[in-house]
């Protein structure tokens, strides 16, 4: 049978705690209902606690309230609800301040508990700035008005909250205030978040900061050899650095809107310390998306095309296009997260800060040529697909003179086993089934009295394979390459950790070093024309491929996995 709804007559009833419209008398499936309308900071609980009536009566009534209940939201409640009482106590509104806690509220209006809850039903002890109370009394004479207007977001995401996450460090990750989150998320509490629990985001689209520093001399664009010069003359010069980040703000779920997200709050640090050294630019920060329809209208704003150097997008369609761009616009060009080789062919305008994948075998090959002098080296064959980083490693190795290379297929393995003989087995796959494979055959062998020790090389991917047990790759030695080293225990990770609590009071992440070390090494480069280092977790050392060509990164890191973590044992920079 359909629902029909027939509204007989309207008439308002304003209370402390909600609306109760006893008056306006709604018919459904032949059964008659008051209508209810929710103020700010009612819960399901609270209203029903209120109007007298069964949790479970109204959420039937009202499927929409399995998700809570936000302000303004009308709902139907049995007839049989009572009118809560309207209060004839003076009081007075008060907007809960950063740092204020129940009792700090309670000893600063001299009120007692019971007073405070009886004027705001529902109220529980976890206040949040931002939150509005009604203060039994009169408004005191000399209380500041402290309410600032509140920004409307441009679009809404939804971020999966987790683990020990709080609403203060969710705010300060996404750069909103604990009110917007909160008011967004039905007046949501940290003690309410669940990790996985969905929360509402508001988030900028575009954002300029205009860095107001001492005059400087103009910079000159940097020339780096085998590069075709930059044209001056196409537009005014204006030092201006640009970040094109897919924060995918219309879209809800992205996974790469809290990469961008981490990857600009690392950036923001690496401009503070550009500022100091001098850099008086503009920065502008846009959301990209991650397709065309997005980032073509921002190629035609006038931020992008005066840009002294645009970092991102991160991958795909949009980084080829803005590689074109970058081309034609002879603006330089920073793919910050992926190493793709075709956008650096007959571009000299862009660079690649990371290694790409064959840049790591081939650093792996010299590495084994360097440190294993005396051991066996075997080339285990690998699928079709994983064909180039194969050919990548026997052509590295054999042009570098050594003469220890077999290659084998994975069925013979168990032929050259020999107890007693130092191995390495290199594996240049990323096939999941295959590494798995072939770790657990070394890894039993390996157990076996008297066996010789083996080490196993293979790529960065093998890190995410969960059937390669940490015990497997910690008895075979486990090495692969990495352009990054992320290692939480070192001295620059920790100065940059402290800077980052600092600034956002929350942890630092992977992707928000990757955005200051990219950000440093290549606005110093480009920008300031200073001698970049090394990043906090980067090598970054940008060669041309040939003449005319873009510039890839061609250094790395050699990891290993050692008592169940994972080191450093080499650099490869040459």
């Amino acid at each position: 049978m359909k629902n029909i709804l027939t509204i007989i007559v309207v008439f308002l009833s304003c209370q402390v705690f909600g609306q109760l419209n006893d008056k306006e008398i709604v018919t459904k499936d032949g059964k008659k209902y008051f209508t209810y309308t929710v103020n700010k900071g009612v819960t399901l609980f609270s209203l029903c606690k209120e109007l007298g009536v069964a949790i479970d009566e109204v959420a039937l009534l009202n499927p929409e309230t399995a998700k809570g209940v936000r302000e303004g939201q009308k709902l139907l409640v049995p007839i049989t609800a009572k009118k809560p009482k309207e209060s004839t106590e003076k009081s007075f509104n008060y907007t809960i301040r950063e740092g204020e806690t129940f009792y700090s509220v309670l000893k600063k209006f001299s009120i007692s508990e019971q007073q405070l809850i009886s004027l705001n039903p529902g109220l529980t002890k976890d206040l949040i700035a931002g939150q509005s109370l009604a203060i039994p009394g009169n408004k005191p004479n000399d209380l500041p008005e402290n309410v600032k207007p509140t920004k409307k977001p441009d679009t809404i995401i939804v971020h999966k909250v987790l683990d020990h996450e709080t609403l203060y460090n969710i705010s300060k990750r996404f750069m909103v205030t604990v009110e917007e989150l909160s008011r967004l998320n039905n007046n949501i509490s940290s003690n309410q978040l669940k990790p996985g629990m969905s929360l509402r985001v508001p988030i900028y689209p575009k954002k300029i900061e205009d860095v107001e520093i001492r005059q400087i001399a103009s910079l000159t664009p940097t020339v780096s050899k085998n590069s075709t010069p930059r044209d001056s003359s196409l537009r005014a010069r204006t030092n201006g650095l640009t970040y094109l980040l897919p924060f995918n703000t219309e879209k809800q779920n992205d996974p790469t809107s809290a990469i961008a997200t981490e990857f600009y709050m690392g950036a923001q640090i690496a401009i503070d310390s550009l500022v100091s050294l001098g850099y008086q630019g503009k920065v502008v920060v846009l959301d990209a998306g991650s397709d065309s329809t997005t980032l073509t209208p921002l190629l035609k704003q006038t931020d992008v095309s005066i840009s002294d150097l645009i970092i991102g997008p991160f991958n795909g369609e949009n980084l080829e296009i803005t590689s074109k761009y970058c081309k034609e616009n002879h603006i330089p060009l920073v793919s910050p997260i992926v190493a793709t080789t075709t956008i650096l062919k007959e571009n000299p305008f862009v660079y690649n800060a990371v290694a790409s994948e064959i840049t790591l075998v081939k650093n792996m090959a010299k590495f084994i040529q360097r440190n294993y002098i005396s051991e066996q080296i075997y080339l285990v064959k690998v699928g079709s697909k994983d064909d180039d980083l194969y050919q990548a490693f026997r052509n590295s190795y054999l042009a570098l003179g050594s003469k220890k290379l077999i290659e084998i297929q994975q069925k013979d393995i168990a032929t050259h086993l020999k107890k007693g003989k130092n191995a390495v087995f290199v594996v240049p796959s990323r096939d999941r089934a295959l590494a798995t494979s072939i770790t657990d055959q070394l890894s039993a062998w390996s157990t076996k009295p008297k066996s010789a020790m083996l080490t196993l090389i293979g790529t960065k991917d093998w890190v995410n394979f969960e059937d390669i047990s940490a015990e497997a790759k910690n008895r075979l030695n486990f090495h692969y390459a990495s352009s990054v080293d992320f290692d939480i225990t070192s001295l620059e990770t920790g100065q940059l950790k402290k800077l980052y609590r600092k600034k956002y009071n929350t942890s630092l992440t992977k992707y928000a070093v990757q955005g200051f070390d990219v950000t440093m090494y290549f606005a110093k480069k480009i920008l300031l024309e200073q001698k970049p280092g090394d990043g906090v977790m980067n090598i970054i050392n940008p060669l041309p491929l040939k003449e005319g060509n873009g510039f890839e990164n061609k250094a790395s890191y050699i990891l290993k996995q050692d008592d169940y973590k994972i080191v450093k044992v080499g650099e490869i920079n040459d």
